[in-house]
């Protein structure tokens, strides 16, 4: 879906360059001035470039974030994966940019995937499945492993209001976390 409103968006993008180019920038070609039918485009390519975009950002909002025990489901189903990948991008984070990597994210539902400096010293590597919000303030929620004990840990993040610029973690099983972030 996020590939299909991406190209949406592309194209809505360029149609609108190409009516804007039309009607406010005729081209000429050998001294001639091109007809121009480019308000049609304009406003085509803006209507299709507005929907890509509310699409994707309202994708969140419609369908919401998943809930704990969507995400512990899908966890439990791949734990094995999940295992080798956070001792692999622990390893070498470089590792997260190659195709193999994102073919293995992808198979398992992660849209992203973090591996970073975490708590006491120790190292994260977070696995993002779920967001919701605009740019400006946004929550994502996903699976976390850490070597080091992680907090505030609350029972549940689904019941739990999670103020701006926090994170907050629910425990699934040794190093491994249900997370949600609030930017």
């Amino acid at each position: 879906m996020k590939k299909a409103l991406v190209v949406l968006g592309g194209i809505g993008f360029a149609t609108l360059l190409a009516g804007y180019l039309l009607v406010w920038r005729p081209l000429k070609i050998g001294g001639t001035q091109l007809r121009t039918y480019g308000s049609l485009q304009v406003y085509y390519g803006a209507l299709t470039g507005l929907a890509a975009f509310f699409l994707e950002v309202g994708r969140g909002w419609i369908l919401g974030l998943a809930t704990d025990e969507e995400l512990i489901g899908k966890f439990d189903a791949h734990v094995a994966e999940f295992n080798s990948l956070s001792r692999s991008i622990a390893a070498d984070h470089s590792f997260i940019y190659t195709p193999e990597c994102k073919r293995r994210l992808a198979a398992i539902g992660v849209t992203s995937a973090i591996g970073a400096p975490g708590w006491e010293g120790g190292y994260e590597v977070c696995f993002w499945m779920s967001a919701t919000g605009w740019v400006v303030h946004s929550t994502y929620k996903g699976i976390l492993w850490s070597d080091a004990e992680v907090r505030p840990l609350v029972d549940s993040l689904d019941a739990v209001e999670i103020p701006l610029q926090t994170t907050a973690y629910r425990r699934i099983a040794d190093h491994w976390y249900v997370c949600v972030q609030r930017d």
